[in-house]
């Protein structure tokens, strides 16, 4: 790093084209080659978002919308990078394995380098990705799932002796660093106190997080004390509605953030320890309210994936993980390209899903125990809570919340007359609370 010091400082970087090869001597590869195989990649915008930020209570948000890369997503950053070696290898096929953002990416720049592409891929893959892969010439091989994709694919590619393209390939890796340094001099070489990024195999924010350390030992910013946010998605990650059941609305748009282990769990859980960040959880109705934020307060309109980042910092707020102090970047990985009738998709869930205050988990399960038992008193809550729910908390925190939700104009208390002549306070829902339920639940 010390030898990269001399080649590059914020006067050299001021000077050089907004692409890739800005970075040049920190990437692995030539920068000529990476210049021959481009398709514009890199670079994209870090916006403010100042009427979402007055709407969310946040004084600097900004998103770093990724899914202006070519093909609509951050892999291009690695793909260009990952192609490069094959290609200066003259290798006459390259194979790839995973789930459709990553193989349409890997096989848009193969394409690109004139190297034939074999695409691994689970059979049940969107069809829209599955189609860009076919319409780019692919020769494609599907399997059960996307563990076995990435096992078939590591076995050809031994087999065959052609290089292995997935998101965690090392050269791949070096691409996923440019975020951070493209972040940190769009901010005018200072690091976001907060960084939510979606998490599928990991590779982007460790990736994002060492770039930016990168940064700081090159002496290109004083400190970095961003803390690193993963952001998932469950859809159960709320309370199930007693005697109901959930059925996902997005899963076929975010398979790339619920992948159930992540090929690089250790070192996203080494980041998050070391930036003393955290994961959140985000469900199908997280993921489409911040669709509609983004859409109704910035004129930003994405897909499920692409509102994952948002839908994570909705939930921490709710969860008092963020501060109206703090300066937050929010990265939209993905873009709406890759599915053209989302919304036709969604439209039901759009129309019934509105606003709804920042709650918690354990605050949405009161509501609902509520609305299923009747009136209750904060005890009663509690035992629901615990005995049917497997929410294990002390009844004192219960009357807290329950004083919250009052605050809100959620709950109502009611006095009522017990045996003995005892007076006895239960809460019930108000309209606002049944229908901030409703929205959630349909």
């Amino acid at each position: 790093m010390e030898l990269v010091k001399e080649h590059i400082n914020k006067e050299i970087l001021l000077r050089r084209a907004t692409s890739l090869i800005r970075y040049g001597e920190l990437l692995p590869v030539n920068t000529e080659v990476i210049k021959e195989l481009s398709l514009g990649e890199g670079f994209t915008p870090l916006i403010r978002c100042r009427n979402l930020g007055i709407h969310l209570g946040i004084k600097e948000l900004y998103v770093k919308y990724e899914g202006l890369n070519p093909t609509g997503t951050f892999i291009d950053r690695g793909s260009v990078i990952g192609i490069s070696i094959p290609f200066s290898l003259r290798m006459p096929k390259v194979i790839t394995a995973g789930l459709g953002d990553l193989v349409v990416s890997a096989s848009t720049y193969a394409v690109r380098a004139g190297i034939k592409p074999i695409a691994v891929v689970p059979q049940d893959l969107d069809v829209n990705k599955l189609n860009q892969i076919k319409v780019l010439g692919s020769a494609v091989k599907l399997v059960t799932d996307y563990e076995e994709a990435l096992r078939k694919g590591i076995e050809l590619s031994r087999r065959l002796g052609y290089s292995l393209i997935i998101n965690t390939s090392p050269f791949m890796l070096d691409g996923f660093k440019t975020e951070g340094y493209e972040i940190i001099e769009q901010l005018g070489y200072k690091a976001p106190r907060k960084l939510f990024v979606p998490v599928g195999d990991g590779a982007n924010i460790v990736m994002i997080y060492r770039g930016m350390k990168e940064f700081l030992e090159l002496g290109l910013i004083d400190e970095l004390s961003t803390k690193m946010i993963a952001v998932q998605h469950s859809p159960k990650s709320l309370p199930v509605p007693i005697g109901r059941e959930r059925r996902s609305l997005v899963a076929k748009y975010v398979r790339e953030i619920a992948i159930k282990r992540p090929l690089m769990h250790y070192a996203v859980t080494k980041v998050l320890r070391e930036s003393g960040g955290t994961a959140v959880l985000v469900n199908d109705e997280d993921l489409i309210n911040a669709m509609k934020l983004l859409a109704k307060y910035e004129g930003i309109i994405v897909d499920p994936l692409g509102a994952s980042g948002l839908a994570g910092l909705v939930k921490a707020l709710s969860e008092g993980l963020v501060s109206s102090d703090d300066e937050v970047v929010v990265l939209i990985t993905a873009s709406p390209i890759k599915h053209p009738l989302f919304l036709s998709d969604l439209t039901k869930a759009f129309s019934r899903i509105e606003e709804t205050p920042l709650l918690s988990e354990t605050k949405l399960a009161i509501l609902e125990v509520i609305m299923s038992k009747g009136a209750l008193h904060p005890y009663g809550i509690w035992r629901v809570l615990k005995e049917s729910m497997g929410i294990d908390i002390k009844p004192t925190t219960v009357y807290q919340h329950i004083r919250d939700l009052e605050e809100q104009g959620l709950v109502v208390r009611e006095r009522t007359d017990v045996s003995g002549g005892n007076i006895k306070i239960i809460y019930r829902l108000t309209g606002k609370g049944v229908k901030v339920l409703k929205s959630i639940y349909g």
